[in-house]
């Protein structure tokens, strides 16, 4: 790990064996928790399923693992949606390659610019942050058959059942413990949450502070239910507790721009993916990828 280099690094996920996967330009890469670090899929852009290094893809952004150790990809700039088995195999589920909005079959399907992705806790459908099209589409790991979720499509932000609902360009998606989908919000700032009857409501998120997109972009729960949100744009954590109350965590807005030392006084350049990990004493690490210092940082108490 301390020899190895990224490029430009989206995300970050672990599966139940401690492995880190995380996007990093047209690759996959992972993690052991030795910190070897080594290429899982990908090479050069393009769309091509395969094994490996020859698999393409463009852009990934957002990655999920089910129980079976399978890794789910938004393949951003090809607008469709990948598998990757254990043994690197790489294949479409759904999406041409071109930018729409259809339903239906995975071969049949369009999605534009994917952002988030996450499989449901049965491990029976994968739900997809469809950014371009302002929407959470759902596909059946079954079928691979294409549905909507919620979202109504539009730039407006608003409070209803499933696709009455308005969620601005979604980013990334994670279910918490209760079952409800946790959306970041990158087109208006704001963190969402869709219920299992499918009613979203707005947890919070918006710093009046700026004038600036701050883009959360991923996010991490703890063992209490917290939430720990990265907000891109803004160079910041935020946790926002049970009652969705906020506190910030890691990461000033200015300062002397120190990487190591305290939470709240480092700043990040853009952090991009958080994990949040705890041991058998509920001591908590919380890995950042910080894409513009191309690095991973840890956050530990002291």
């Amino acid at each position: 790990a301390d020899v190895a280099s990224f490029q430009q690094m989206v995300g970050l996920i672990t599966d139940a064996a401690g492995n880190f996967y995380l996007s990093d330009l047209n690759r996959i890469r992972k993690i052991t928790p030795q910190g070897v670090v080594s290429t899982f899929a990908g090479s050069v852009s393009g769309h091509a399923d395969g094994n490996g290094a020859n698999a393409r893809s463009s852009l990934p952004a957002s990655i999920a693992v089910d129980n079976a150790g399978n890794l789910y990809v938004a393949d951003r700039f090809n607008h469709m949606d990948r598998k990757i088995t254990p043994a690197q195999e790489v294949t479409t589920i759904a999406g041409t390659g071109d930018q729409g909005n259809v339903n239906g079959a995975g071969n049949i399907a369009k999605f534009s610019l994917p952002y988030g992705i996450a499989v449901n806790p049965a491990g029976t459908h994968l739900y997809v942050g469809d950014e371009g099209n302002d929407a959470i589409r759902k596909i059946d790991l079954a079928t691979n058959i294409v549905t909507p979720v919620a979202g109504n499509g539009t730039s407006t932000r608003k409070d209803d059942v499933g696709i009455l609902a308005g969620i601005p360009s979604p980013g990334n998606l994670a279910f918490d413990a209760d079952g409800n989908l946790i959306i970041t919000e990158k087109g208006g700032g704001m963190i969402r949450k869709m219920a299992p009857d499918g009613r979203v409501t707005t947890i919070g998120g918006f710093d009046p502070r700026q004038d600036v997109n701050i883009q959360p972009t991923h996010l991490s729960f703890d063992s209490e239910k917290n939430i720990y949100v990265v907000f891109s744009g803004g160079r910041e954590i935020k946790k926002y507790n049970t009652a969705g109350n906020s506190s910030f965590f890691a990461g000033a807005w200015i300062g002397p721009d120190l990487e190591d030392g305290a939470a709240t006084v480092i700043q990040f350049k853009r952090p991009e993916g958080i994990v949040v990990k705890e041991d058998g004493q509920g001591n908590k690490t919380i890995y950042v990828v910080d894409q513009l210092r191309k690095k991973i940082k840890k956050i530990t108490k002291q």
